[in-house]
């Protein structure tokens, strides 16, 4: 069918491209097929095409595609309950281009690869295809329907949620969410000649988990988080108390700031947020935390800080999985 939204889209793009009728084509409008590359736009303008809404001709070598005023009449008079034509080959299409990125990253050059040894290779190139290779394998078995011309006849269409789905994992593997971009915010740090209790107040208050500690030349020292304070009050029990009221950070055994309990990982500002999620789930499957992952510039652990990830941003990154 033809999405509803997407016609309007179209039709907004054919009113502004729409050239001076010149003579012997009054009717006609001229349109560039670059400005239809977009995902749905495509494929609901392949459709409009193969309807002879959109007429297709070949003019010095290339495509070229023109509507007339009629046909403007009639996409404004096709809505969503309009039937579409076979979309299998729209999907063929869309896997292809998907099918060629994942040998790039599988650094795979041969059309004989088998699928499967092409996802073994590019999930360990990059995470995101082994968190969407379920999904990857689905369309795989639905671009193989439609790659053999006498299944096709037996599904009417392809759900739009498939091209939906091809076009987001294209996306997400071409131009992939930074953490610069996900988790750039203020950061709040402290310093080795910092009071302990206005740091813990402040921590409390504006609830930070974890905040880095430096010295008085900016270089890192560790990180400050529940687990340090807890190990600091049982290390100072006189009596069955702990009194750090006047105490300052540099007094903390630095040990506490970077233990096992405790782990800290510095990226640059570049690097992409299904690394960063990878990046945890490598450490619980080897039985460590990763307290944090600090974002800097460069990924120099002595940069200033200008974003932090823990593992109560970790919701942020699957919803782009």
């Amino acid at each position: 069918m033809l999405d509803e939204k997407i016609q309007n889209r179209i039709l907004k793009i054919l009113n502004e491209l729409a050239s001076t009728p010149r003579k012997g084509v009054h009717n006609w409008r001229a349109l560039h097929i670059s400005d239809f590359k977009d995902g749905d736009v495509q494929y609901n303008f392949n459709y409009l095409v193969d309807q002879r809404i959109i007429k297709k001709e070949k003019k010095n070598g290339s495509d070229y595609f023109r509507i007339s005023s009629k046909g403007i009449d009639s996409l404004a008079g096709t809505g969503s309950n309009a039937v579409a034509g076979k979309t299998g080959k729209q999907f063929n299409e869309l896997f292809k281009k998907l099918e060629t990125r994942l040998k790039e990253i599988a650094r795979v050059a041969s059309d004989a690869t088998q699928f499967k040894d092409i996802i073994d290779k590019a999930k360990k190139n990059n995470p995101y295809v082994s968190y969407k290779e379920d999904i990857i394998w689905d369309m795989y078995g639905l671009r193989n329907v439609f790659s053999h011309g006498d299944r096709e006849k037996y599904i009417a269409e392809v759900n739009t949620l498939a091209f939906e789905e091809l076009n987001t994992i294209l996306k997400n593997i071409e131009n992939p969410p930074t953490v610069g971009e996900v988790f750039r915010k203020e950061m709040f740090t402290a310093t080795l000649e910092d009071n302990v209790y206005p740091v813990l107040k402040t921590m409390k208050v504006d609830i930070y988990t974890h905040v880095p500690v430096y010295d008085s030349e900016h270089k890192f020292v560790g990180v400050l988080n529940e687990s340090t304070v807890l190990n600091w009050l049982v290390a100072n029990l006189v009596d069955g108390k702990a009194n750090f009221s006047k105490k300052q950070l540099k007094h903390f055994d630095r040990s506490f700031l970077h233990t096992d309990e405790n782990r800290c990982e510095f990226v640059a500002k570049g690097y992409d947020i299904f690394s960063v999620q990878q990046m945890f789930d490598q450490h619980m499957f080897s039985g460590k935390r990763l307290g944090c992952v600090i974002i800097t510039e460069t990924g120099d652990r002595d940069e200033e800080p200008i974003g932090i990830v823990t593992a109560w941003d970790l919701p942020e990154i699957r919803k782009h999985l």
